[in-house]
């Protein structure tokens, strides 16, 4: 099963590890708003230009047995064939854009060792204003 999300989360919203969580577009977490990504959930973005943007709260605290996968919709090893393509496409670094926190984004917590990143490109994380 999948989630699509675009736009603002303008209430406090949990994504759950029963479906996959593609992000069809950018993804603004409000000021105020906490999103709850929950252990062994999978967040597929669809494009390159695809952002997480956190103005309010992300708690995304993986475990070893159950970590968070943030990848690209191409990537079949995480949450399937999601695009149903087959093998047609697989995913690289860059095939989605950024996790942004804004100065104002508070407790937000990002557990990375035990969540796994792929396809993400190479800026790193932390505050930003976007």
């Amino acid at each position: 099963m999948l989630a699509d999300w675009s736009g603002a989360i303008i209430v406090d919203t949990v994504w759950t590890n029963d479906e996959v969580q593609v992000l069809t577009g950018d993804v603004t977490v409000a000021a105020g708003v906490t999103l709850t990504i929950n252990p062994g959930t999978v967040v597929k973005a669809l494009t390159t230009a695809t952002d997480l943007k956190v103005n309010g709260t992300l708690l995304a605290d993986g475990t070893a047995a159950a970590p968070i996968i943030f990848t690209s919709l191409k990537d079949d090893s995480a949450g399937g064939d999601t695009n149903n393509d087959g093998t047609v496409t697989t995913p690289a670094k860059g095939n989605w854009g950024h996790i942004l926190f804004s100065v104002n984004s508070t407790g937000s917590i990002m557990d990375i060792p035990r969540s796994v990143m792929l396809g993400a490109s190479e800026t790193p994380l932390g505050p930003q204003d976007r």
